[in-house]
């Protein structure tokens, strides 16, 4: 006569207990691993979205640069946007954004935007010294702002520079380029020091990560570095 092969209650819950122990160690990881895959295609749609309103402002107002039109004011800039981009200024960023060896603290004369979407990003304009105006790169008008640009949203953590968030400068012509890329150096020259190698290897972020979006950018938007 066979005899019936069956587990006994106390083999399935050491079963179940193996398992749930496995996939709470994997978790983390498997997290850090789909927070990181979002990075590079998060990055180009943000790119994407204001490049495209930009061209809109420049096109409404029949100019070739921001600053007429927005006065070198945030709020404006901001308030304008809205006629294209889903979104509200409602809301604040972090007083201070950071990585684990550094922070750093925002300009005062930002303005907060948040997309329908749930990313967020905090901008700071200002007008083009006489050198960033004439660029020898004719297509670039000079870098009239900052832009920290948060994936996820600033109200949803760590709002770390290279994990959440990037930074950007914003061109009077309207192009959005990645801090320390090779774009900005090669169309701003006295950006050289810009350099993404130096601090967002593919070791890790050995800086305050504001660099880190240059390497997003220049690295077929991937990150490269320890995440």
């Amino acid at each position: 006569m066979k005899k019936k092969c069956a587990f006994t209650l106390v083999e399935v819950l050491i079963t179940l207990t193996v398992i749930g122990i496995v996939a709470a160690l994997a978790s983390p990881a498997l997290n850090t691993a789909i927070q990181k895959s979002k990075v590079g295609p998060s990055l180009r749609k943000f790119i994407s979205t204001m490049e495209n309103a930009n061209e809109h402002l420049l096109g409404d107002a029949e100019e070739n640069t921001l600053s007429p039109i927005t006065n070198n004011s945030s709020d404006v800039y901001c308030d304008r946007l809205k006629r294209y981009i889903k979104g509200n200024t409602s809301g604040t960023a972090p007083s201070v954004l950071g990585y684990t060896k550094s922070a750093i603290t925002l300009p005062e004369d930002g303005k907060v935007f948040n997309f329908a979407r749930g990313d967020s990003m905090y901008v700071a304009l200002y007008e083009p010294s006489a050198e960033e105006a004439n660029q020898p790169n004719g297509s670039y008008k000079g870098h009239c702002g900052v832009i920290y640009y948060d994936l996820n949203g600033f109200d949803t953590a760590p709002n770390s520079l290279g994990k959440d968030i990037f930074e950007f400068y914003i061109d009077n012509g309207g192009t959005i380029i990645p801090r320390a890329s090779k774009m900005d150096r090669s169309v701003y020259p006295d950006h050289e020091e810009n350099k993404w190698s130096d601090s967002c290897s593919a070791a890790q972020i050995t800086g305050d990560g504001h660099n880190c979006a240059g390497s997003v950018a220049d690295n077929g938007w991937k990150v490269i570095y320890k995440y």
